[in-house]
């Protein structure tokens, strides 16, 4: 990440899916990074299908998600959105052994089959 970050004066894009580890990471050991960092994070909830826990991608690791919004509420990070369960964790989208896309993703090679291998998972 940080020789990407080096390799040109713009901003990126971040696309966190599952724990903050990842993002966490970049943001204490690559200085100024958060300020060029646009960040679309699964995380979070309004309303959490089981009440009495954290949602699973905080949950997952709660110091990188304390760590991240550490850094928002300094200002270090003045974009994130933060795509909740609410949005993502529904039935109607869910994807299974029986559905469409899986059945396209098991045909398919490349990236389709790394996705596939990752939905497996």
């Amino acid at each position: 990440m940080e020789e990407l970050l080096n390799s040109t004066q713009g901003p990126f894009r971040w696309v966190g899916m599952g724990a903050f580890s990842n993002l966490a990471k970049v943001l204490e050991e690559i200085p100024g990074a958060g300020e060029r960092l646009l960040v679309t994070q699964m995380g979070g909830a309004v309303d959490y299908r089981d009440p009495s826990r954290a949602e699973h991608n905080v949950r997952m690791d709660v110091a990188s998600a304390h760590t991240v919004f550490k850094v928002v509420r300094e200002g270090l990070l003045p974009e994130i959105s933060l795509v909740t369960s609410d949005v993502t964790f529904r039935s109607e989208i869910q994807v299974t052994r029986e559905s469409t896309l899986y059945s396209l993703l098991s045909a398919g090679t490349g990236w389709k089959l790394l996705f596939r291998e990752h939905l497996d998972l």
